[in-house]
């Protein structure tokens, strides 16, 4: 094999192996399931290992709350997670009950608040509202933390270096 086809199929091999070496993104779930009945905050803890970064975050689940307030009065009961509503009914005393079921997605702009370890589900209008049941699951997708990938230009420039070096060595050994 003539020396300038060893060193482009060597080239060659190096420009590959740098844009292999990005790692491809498998995504992994964390599922938290909660339940409460008598407690207005439920405070859930889960662990995010090193380089690993929130891509999504699901709530799901469904909440019952019974009134004891004054009639002719609404209120607002649901479930707030990371003080982002992702349930909420306004209903009179007057009706005594309220039920919801929910799915709610956050958005990415939120993905920053679960990234501690630490969930915070709240019920609204705790106070005058008597809960039944508030049962959800939060689940939350990690994924590998994103490795900077070179740019074209940048492999253009280390392309145009190489052969450079390769160009100043072979006339080097033809003088």
């Amino acid at each position: 094999m003539p020396r300038t086809n060893r060193l482009t199929y060597l080239i060659l091999i190096g420009a590959f192996l740098i844009l292999a070496s990005a790692r491809s993104a498998s995504a992994d779930a964390i599922t938290l399931r909660y339940s409460g009945v008598s407690r207005p905050a439920i405070r859930l803890t889960y662990s995010i290992p090193p380089g690993f970064v929130v891509v999504g975050v699901n709530a799901s689940g469904s909440f019952r709350a019974r009134f004891q307030g004054r009639p002719g009065t609404s209120y607002r009961v649901g479930v707030s997670i990371e003080r982002i509503i992702v349930a909420s009914r306004t209903v009179s005393a007057s009706r005594r009950t309220a039920s919801a079921s929910y799915n709610y997605e956050f958005p990415s702009s939120a993905f920053n608040l679960f990234s501690d370890g630490v969930a915070t589900v709240r019920l609204l209008s705790f106070r005058f509202a008597d809960y039944s049941r508030n049962r959800g699951r939060l689940t939350i997708t990690i994924a590998p933390a994103p490795v900077p990938v070179p740019e074209p230009a940048t492999m253009i420039l280390l392309g145009t270096g190489l052969a450079g070096i390769a160009a100043k060595v072979r006339r080097h050994r033809k003088q």
